[in-house]
C-alpha cells in the first residue's frame, strides 16, 4: 500500500505542547511511523537543551506504551539563518547530539537531513521571509531527502 503521511504539526509548538496534544494529534490515528520534529521553539524561547530532550524521552515512552509496534523517527533540528543570527547554533548542535544519543538508547531512528544538505544552513533562497521557516523550494528538497528514509522505515 502507498505511504499516506498525515501532517499533525502546528506552528509555534514547543515540545511540552506536543506532549499535551499527543492523544489528539498522534495516538488517535494509530500510526505505523511517527516522524518527530520538535524542540527548536523550546530553544528559540530560551529553554535549556535538556528540556526538549526530556520531552522527547516522554514522547517516545508514551508512544511505545500506547502503540508498541509504532516506529519513531526523530529529525534533527535545523540551523536556519535566523538561528545563526540569534547565536543558537551551539545550543542546537548540543541538543541534536543529545537527541541522537537518546534515540540510540531507546532504539528509535534519528536522522539529520540538514547535514545531508548543507545549503540549509546558509542558502537564504530556501527560506521564507523570516529566515526561520523553509519555503516551498526548501520543503521540496527536505521532502526528497526524507522520502527514501520513510520508505525504509515502513518495511
Amino acid at each position: 500500500a502507498p505511504f499516506e503521511p498525515l501532517n499533525c504539526g502546528f506552528g509555534g509548538a514547543r515540545s511540552k505542547d506536543l506532549l499535551e496534544f499527543m492523544p489528539e494529534l498522534v495516538l488517535k490515528h494509530s500510526p505505523q511511523l511517527v516522524v518527530y520534529y520538535c524542540g527548536i521553539n523550546d530553544l528559540h524561547f530560551g529553554a535549556e537543551v535538556e528540556v526538549p530532550v526530556a520531552n522527547l524521552r516522554r514522547f517516545a515512552e508514551r508512544l511505545r506504551e500506547a502503540l508498541p509496534p509504532a516506529k519513531l523517527l526523530v529529525l534533527a533540528m535545523n540551523q536556519a539563518p535566523l538561528h545563526f543570527a540569534l547565536g543558537l547554533e551551539e545550543k542546537i548542535r548540543r541538543c541534536n547530539q543529545q537527541m541522537h544519543r537518546l534515540s540510540a538508547e531507546l532504539g528509535f531512528g534519528f536522522l539529520d537531513l540538514f547535514v545531508q544538505e548543507p545549503r540549509f544552513t546558509w542558502d537564504t533562497t530556501l527560506y521564507a521571509w523570516d529566515m526561520l521557516h523553509l519555503n516551498r523550494q526548501g520543503y521540496a528538497i527536505l521532502g526528497n531527502l526524507l522520502r527514501p528514509h520513510l520508505a525504509a522505515e515502513k518495511k
